[in-house]
């Protein structure tokens, strides 16, 4: 009898003292590594937390204040969804913390219906081929990236060399070649092409995802998150969207990151950390069936590495 009537208050209890409010699915039985609550709410959605049950004088902070607005009278905490995004809330009592993460999704809704209708996985299905340009932090010039079925070539300016001016690597599946300039392409392949087979798969058997250059940062930083967000990336949504190289791309968050996200492959074409841009694609074509204008010509001459 005992032994019921513990169970029986157990569950009365919870998992955490969340739930009971609208608009979001409520704290979860088993929340990520470092925290004791997880919550995921839909905008203008409300939940509330009891981290130290019976307990009161618990001081609460939030670390994204955009993402959610809270209230709490010294013992619970009540929070809504404000916009898509994270915060974590951190509730102290007596030197010991509790943490709570908390998810705002973009659609109003709560059942599962909706949750799957509202939910929007990560593309994987990829072209083998595409053409991009773009600057980032700490380059001088114009990035260029040219893959092909063939080939694969990049175009660089390297300011730690900056005597050789632009840089190229250029890679098919049995040759590597560098380009300095003033001395021309270098044989580099020493037996080897592109054998790691990373330019004719996007994803390993085990689904761990190969990136190239920026174009993949946001798929980079989902992947790292779990399968769970790669099946649904909605609730990184911010509802907006802007123009980037002539292509619509949706607007993403994730912690202090922005992600600008265009709609066919879900690649990645700007990136901003806390309001510095990271980089920004301005020329951007894929699939992309033109010849790669960044290999060597036939013309050229191509000089191995061994002699100088």
């Amino acid at each position: 009898m005992l032994s019921l009537l513990l169970l029986l208050s157990l569950a009365a209890c919870g998992g955490g003292g969340g739930g009971g409010s609208s608009g979001g699915t409520g704290g979860s039985e088993i929340p990520p590594e470092g925290y004791d609550a997880e919550y995921t709410i839909y905008v203008n959605g409300a939940e509330e937390w009891t981290p130290f049950a019976g307990k009161s004088g618990v001081s609460f902070t939030v670390s994204d204040d955009k993402a959610i607005s809270v209230s709490d009278n010294g013992s619970k905490i009540e929070f809504t969804g404000k916009q898509v995004g994270e915060s974590v809330i951190t509730a102290t009592l007596d030197g010991t913390e509790s943490k709570a993460l908390v998810r705002v999704r973009a659609m109003a809704g709560g059942d599962k219906d909706d949750e799957e209708k509202a939910a929007v996985p990560l593309i994987r299905e990829l072209p083998n081929s595409f053409y991009i340009e773009y600057t980032a932090a700490g380059y001088e010039n114009t990035v260029s990236i040219c893959l092909t079925e063939s080939s694969y070539c990049t175009k660089y300016f390297d300011a730690d060399a900056a005597r050789y001016g632009w840089n190229k690597d250029y890679y098919t599946p049995s040759v590597r070649y560098d380009y300095w300039e003033g001395y021309g392409w270098m044989d580099m392949t020493d037996d080897v092409g592109w054998t790691s087979g990373k330019f004719n798969s996007w994803l390993t058997d085990d689904d761990d995802p190969i990136f190239y250059e920026i174009l993949c940062a946001f798929r980079m930083v989902i992947a790292e998150r779990g399968d769970k967000a790669i099946n649904d990336i909605s609730q990184y949504s911010t509802g907006k969207s802007e123009t980037i190289a002539n292509v619509k791309c949706e607007i993403y968050e994730i912690g202090p990151y922005s992600y600008w996200v265009e709609p066919t492959y879900h690649f990645c074409l700007k990136s901003v950390n806390s309001g510095n841009v990271e980089f920004a694609v301005t020329k951007y074509e894929a699939p992309f069936a033109g010849e790669n204008i960044l290999a060597p010509q036939s013309d050229e001459v191509i000089h191995s590495a061994s002699n100088g």
